[in-house]
């Protein structure tokens, strides 16, 4: 469940980080009655297209369990989607303070302010939104996948100290097997009585 939790996640970041790309491009270029909308929509624009490019990497790594590479670690998943989780926040704040400004139908705009400025305005904040929440979701996803694996291996561990291991059980095997071989214990019962040095009789001690 969790690895399908987590693809979902990534999938989604992807696919808005991508269609975000489009919009904050359509957003920085327009024209507007928002002062710093199009250097904040130019940011988002670089920031969505790091966004869906590296969740596109982190993607193609997200189940190779017995890859020794460092994209496969929870580490870099839960840093990379912690920061970009920060960067949207922050565009969050920035497009959330311009894009009211797109909508001021009040203004003269020759019809573009409800067309054109405002819907892309909105929709670019909207998916900042959408982003900043589910690379939220997949940094949290990825942080108790590791804590759960942490406590399994610490279990198994702690299981594994606590009984004897492999060899040392085959060497309980063996002792058993041969203190009560009924040959072995006549034979050496015998050398108590007859002092005999024998070649047996040293194989039979333990």
């Amino acid at each position: 469940m969790p690895f399908k939790v987590r693809t979902t996640l990534y999938s989604l970041a992807l696919a808005l980080g991508f269609f975000q790309n489009i919009i904050t491009i359509f957003t920085a270029v327009s024209d507007g009655f928002a002062p710093y909308m199009h250097i904040f929509a130019g940011i988002g624009a670089g920031w969505a297209l790091l966004t869906w490019v590296w969740t596109s990497v982190l993607l193609s790594y997200n189940n190779r369990p017995f890859s020794s590479h460092g994209l496969v670690r929870s580490s870099t998943h839960f840093a990379s989607f912690v920061i970009l989780t920060i960067g949207w926040f922050g565009l969050t704040i920035m497009l959330g303070t311009q894009f009211p400004l797109q909508c001021d139908f009040k203004r003269d705009s020759d019809g573009l302010a409800p067309v054109v400025w405002c819907p892309l305005g909105g929709t670019s904040f909207g998916i900042s939104i959408l982003l900043c929440i589910f690379c939220f979701g997949a940094a949290t996803v990825v942080y108790l996948a590791a804590l759960r694996t942490s406590a399994a291996i610490l279990f198994i561990q702690d299981s594994t100290e606590s009984r004897p291991s492999i060899s040392d059980v085959s060497l309980m095997h063996n002792a058993f097997n041969t203190f009560f071989n009924p040959d072995c214990i006549a034979i050496c019962i015998l050398s108590q009585f007859l002092c005999i040095k024998g070649d047996t009789v040293q194989s039979c001690r333990l």
